[in-house]
């Protein structure tokens, strides 16, 4: 579950806090360096060092012994810190997420939830890619797209009427199907179909439409035209009885289906011999 309220001003919070800490980051980085050399140099301060090393590097200058040994001196221990700090990171987020974990399981009969939590943008980021489905749009209308792979998994969208499910989900990302990709759309109203059909249409793709509701603007498909032979017509009565019967016994017994199987494959041979004829009488 994903808050919506407050989470613009909660993203921007967090990236002024990353920026200020990346740079605090690079301070100390600095006055590190500036350590170093002025032990390897013999300058006097760490600032003195440092911008001795700066303005050198400025003007070209050739390295020194010095200098050379406190640049081994940093990248080494700055890349020993750094795999340390990841070690120590990896082990206290997993700590922390089976904590979180057996905190949750422990309150599920206290929290309205049980052992949901509201998600973080941090939860939702792992779900996001570039070539996926449109979820939504940040500022100036830039989308927000899953990745391809959780695009493949289940997405439900739920909202109340009128909330803009259908503009801001199926409408866009119907629109921005790649070329070579099909689609089978539930579109019970039409409106779907009303508003992507045309443009699709216009741009080339071929659509199909398959209403009960107006069968005059409906696709429309008959097995019987597949048919070949009378052993063919009678394994699609014997198909078409079988979808119909449930073996729980809610559509009744099966002998309802073997009574019926004789009469319904006479009325799909009487109805190809009935269109044979009319071909051929025309």
């Amino acid at each position: 579950m994903y808050e919506h309220s407050g989470g613009e001003q909660h993203l921007d919070f967090k990236q002024y806090l990353v920026l200020l800490l990346l740079l605090l980051l690079i301070v100390l980085l600095l006055f590190y360096l500036g350590y170093l050399l002025s032990i390897f140099v013999g300058v006097g301060s760490s600032m003195e060092a440092l911008s001795l090393f700066i303005v050198n590097r400025v003007k070209c200058e050739p390295w020194s012994s010095g200098e050379l040994s406190a640049l081994c001196w940093f990248i080494v221990t700055v890349l020993l810190f750094g795999l340390l700090l990841f070690v120590v990171s990896k082990f206290l987020s997993s700590w922390f997420g089976s904590w979180r974990a057996d905190r949750l399981v422990e309150r599920r009969f206290s929290s309205e939830y049980g052992t949901a939590s509201w998600g973080v943008v941090r939860d939702l980021r792992k779900l996001l890619g570039c070539d996926g489905l449109v979820v939504g749009y940040q500022r100036f209308y830039r989308p927000v797209r899953l990745s391809l792979r959780a695009s493949c998994e289940h997405v439900a969208v739920i909202g109340p009427t009128g909330c803009g499910k259908t503009t801001s989900y199926f409408v866009p990302n119907l629109l921005l199907l790649p070329e070579g990709t099909s689609a089978v759309v539930t579109d019970p109203k039409g409106e779907i179909e009303s508003i992507v059909g045309p443009v699709l249409r216009e741009r080339g793709w071929e659509t199909v439409v398959f209403s009960l509701a107006n069968s005059s603007q409906s696709s429309v498909y008959n097995p019987l035209s597949l048919a070949r032979d009378e052993t063919e017509i009678s394994e699609i009565a014997d198909i078409t009885l079988l979808n119909g019967y449930s073996s729980s016994g809610m559509s009744g017994d099966m002998q309802w289906v073997n009574f019926s199987q004789p009469l319904w494959e006479a009325a799909l041979l009487m109805e190809v011999g009935l269109k044979s004829t009319v071909s051929m009488a025309t």
